[in-house]
């Protein structure tokens, strides 16, 4: 999955970055930034994540 980011380069003009899946470490850095104290990545089976899980799921707390 490739999702399209729209910044703004330095000479005023807009360009697109492609961005792939994001890192649990990426999304808690992001989410921590925004201001959620607490941030958990869990396996599908509700386990804590690990390298070999197959999906990530998020949860975040102010």
């Amino acid at each position: 999955m490739l999702t399209e980011v729209r910044q703004r380069a330095q000479a005023g003009r807009a360009a697109r970055d492609g961005v792939g899946l994001l890192t649990f470490t990426e999304l808690r850095g992001w989410l921590r930034d925004a201001g959620f104290d607490e941030v958990t990545g869990h396996d599908e089976n509700g386990d804590p994540l690990c390298p070999y899980s197959r999906r990530m799921i998020v949860v975040a707390r102010r």
